[in-house]
């Protein structure tokens, strides 16, 4: 069993709906890279492979998307770049949306941050960590949040 494996399943036993969907593999990891020209770094190199995306309710880390490439990174980027205000830096894509928000990875630093969908603007980021790990947490600890919330009926 991958860590990924085991971590998808101590989530489930915490009570979180987690599952792992889409393309994946080590192909999928090198078309990622090819089709944004990025080196992914390794911890996100290794999630495509092994998982390909990542739904934990209510969020959905969307990386490496479906067969059809409707959805994914790769699709995602390619609409931020052509609806942005402002270029953004050639390593980065978009790895989620959630509730008017656009979360960014440079893969050149392994660095996230989020943005207000309608401002993607270095120097504007609402949230930042600085790396795909620390991201990952946040969005379990904001999961659980949301599931104790709704466990009281918020």
């Amino acid at each position: 069993m991958s860590a990924w494996t085991a971590t998808i399943e101590k989530l489930r036993e915490g009570g979180l709906y987690c599952e792992a969907w889409g393309i994946r593999g080590e192909r999928a990891a090198a078309d990622l890279e090819n089709a944004l020209s990025v080196k992914l770094p390794s911890a996100v190199a290794t999630f495509v492979e092994e998982l390909g995306n990542l739904r934990i309710d209510p969020f959905d880390v969307c990386i490496a998307g479906d067969s059809a490439g409707t959805i994914g990174a790769v699709a995602a980027t390619k609409s931020l770049q052509e609806t942005s205000g402002e270029p953004l830096p050639l390593d980065c894509m978009q790895i989620m949306e959630h509730a008017g928000e656009v979360y960014i990875l440079r893969a050149a630093t392994g660095a996230v941050a989020a943005y207000e969908a309608l401002r993607v603007v270095q120097g504007h980021e609402t949230l930042e960590w600085a790396c795909f790990k620390d991201f990952l947490d946040w969005v379990v600890v904001e999961a659980q949040r949301f599931q104790y919330a709704g466990d009281l009926g918020l």
